[in-house]
């Protein structure tokens, strides 16, 4: 465990305090209010208190599963469209099923390049982008009519993908040319060019600055690209093999898990540089942070345990159980609660956001690919490649 300093900050050093109970941080959401001194918000208990039944609201309905969308042919990278709530999901026969987001039935199918890898849809304007990795492009489909209205030249080995949500361009991470393609949301062109990192595995946006931040996983290093300039910054050495990436709203530090180094790098988003790393275990398998509280979570597929990370003091507060073999991890803005799937036993474990608590697993299928949420509803997709499906939960 080692910490090598604090990231600059205007919240208030309190808030940088570990709490005895702590509290459940957003990894999405928005910047820190200024804090308002405690004697000027403070009250008499009786003139503030209510009678338990006045101020009581009833529990929220525990999630479960509410329909499986049969979408055919190994369905893997997912997307939703934060303005539709329709779902996007790519399939290995270079395919895009969309789903309605009413409905729950597939609405269209949509010819696409070779292998499409990566999917991430723009805040913006609805478009869809599609990285195909073995075709060196990314499709651009229409939100609005469900057609590919451009197919983009980019590197060799496209295989993630990430949307500005301040200007709508895109950050394309080319594998096999170790570069970052810049696509412009408004001609669908690129625009740039950036060499980075070798085999760059991730790209993420900072949603308070716009600055692009792309780990590289033969190179240890995490690239940081200007959203302004779109030219190299800085390159900032992490541990081995980090091949995820997220991006606290909150505060704006990175977190970046180390796969074989068994750690987690947290860098600041202000001066770029690592203010921390912690010992999590090898075989990470993703990372998230809620938008609410502010808090990481990062799976262990091999000890079968979730890392949680306080998003304020950057330390391990609890590690959570779930099932057989946990891919990835994603958290419901709405409820707080954190969903990760575990692929091998074919479940969904809900974790409560509030109480670090597993509150129910839920069974999907075998293979599990990916997840994605409708920021909007609340419901979460779940693309089940072995069985063909995406499953939907909700409450």
């Amino acid at each position: 465990m080692v910490s090598s300093g604090a990231c600059p900050s205007s919240v208030p050093r309190l808030w940088r305090v570990r709490f005895a109970a702590p509290a459940v941080v957003s990894a999405l959401a928005l910047a820190v209010a200024g804090a308002t001194s405690a004697a000027a918000v403070s009250a008499p208990a009786a003139a503030v208190s209510a009678p338990a039944a006045a101020v009581s609201a009833p529990a929220a309905a525990a999630p479960k599963v509410t329909a499986a969308v049969h979408v055919g042919n190994n369905p893997g990278a997912i997307a939703v469209d934060p303005r539709t709530g329709d779902v996007f999901v790519a399939r290995l026969n270079n395919t895009v099923s969309v789903i309605s987001g009413r409905t729950n039935r597939v609405i269209a199918t949509v010819r696409v390049g070779d292998y499409p890898k990566a999917i991430a849809v723009s805040p913006r304007g609805g478009q869809v982008y599609v990285a195909n990795l073995a075709g060196g492009t990314v499709s651009v489909i229409s939100g609005r009519t469900d057609r590919v209205v451009a197919t983009v030249r980019v590197g060799n080995e496209p295989g993630a993908i990430a949307v500005s949500r301040r200007t709508g361009d895109v950050y394309v991470a080319n594998l096999g040319s170790n570069t970052v393609s810049v696509i412009s949301g408004r001609t669908d062109r690129v625009v740039a060019t950036v060499r980075v990192g070798r085999t760059p595995w991730a790209v993420a946006v900072s949603p308070r600055t716009g600055d692009v931040y792309v780990p590289a996983v033969d190179s240890g290093t995490v690239s940081v690209i200007s959203g302004k300039t779109d030219q190299l910054v800085t390159t900032v050495r992490v541990g081995t093999d980090p091949d995820a990436i997220a991006i606290s709203p909150k505060n704006g530090d990175i977190y970046v898990p180390n796969t074989a180094s068994g750690t987690l790098s947290v860098i600041c988003g202000q001066t770029n540089k690592v203010i921390a790393t912690r010992w999590l275990g090898h075989d990470l398998a993703g990372i998230a942070v809620s938008p609410r509280t502010g808090d990481v979570y990062v799976p262990n597929s091999a000890s079968r345990l979730v890392s949680v990370i306080s998003g304020q003091t950057d330390e391990v507060i609890a590690a959570v159980r779930v099932g057989i073999g946990p891919t990835g991890v994603t958290v419901n803005p709405r409820t707080g609660d954190v969903y990760v799937p575990n692929a091998s036993s074919g479940t969904v474990s809900v974790i409560s956001g509030q109480t670090s608590k597993v509150t129910v697993n839920l069974r999907v299928g075998i293979g599990i690919s990916q997840l994605a949420v409708n920021r909007r509803t609340g419901a979460v997709y779940v693309s089940n490649g072995n069985v063909d499906t995406v499953t939907v939960i909700e409450g």
